[in-house]
């Protein structure tokens, strides 16, 4: 990787990084506001750079250039929304089952809207239309 690559790829995550910033905290859209949580300032870095060097791991691994397409943020964000979910039934159908009640109820888009994981997601579908922009600029 060169200087111009990082570069390009450190203005990309700045900008990107703005953008969940202001969607999160200035438009209010119904997210949570960062505020003071370490959670919501650190989530995009992950999910940025997860997706970033990730496609070339599943690109490879696939042998077919899947995540330059269309179907791979419809597949990504189908992957979080259903891992998310699993965590959440497991964590409360735990937390119903030691306090003995019977049902495993939870606002799944409340809870959602209010973590650090929607971030991961956005940032995520940004790492991905940012490796798209790299590869097409050029290396």
């Amino acid at each position: 990787m060169n200087f111009n690559y990082a570069a390009k790829l450190i203005v990309l995550f700045i900008f990107f990084y703005a953008v969940l910033f202001a969607v999160s905290n200035l438009i209010n859209l119904g997210l949570t506001a960062w505020s003071n949580n370490p959670m919501f300032w650190l989530m995009p870095f992950v999910g940025f750079f997860f997706v970033f060097i990730a496609i070339d791991y599943i690109d490879r691994y696939l042998g077919i250039k899947f995540a330059n397409t269309v179907f791979f943020p419809l597949a990504f964000i189908i992957a979080c929304f259903i891992s998310y979910w699993v965590a959440l039934y497991i964590y409360f159908g735990n937390t119903a089952q030691l306090s003995g009640q019977t049902a495993v109820v939870f606002d799944f888009w409340e809870k959602l809207r209010a973590s650090a994981f929607l971030l991961f997601v956005f940032s995520g579908l940004f790492g991905w239309l940012s490796k798209i922009a790299m590869d097409r600029i050029g290396k």
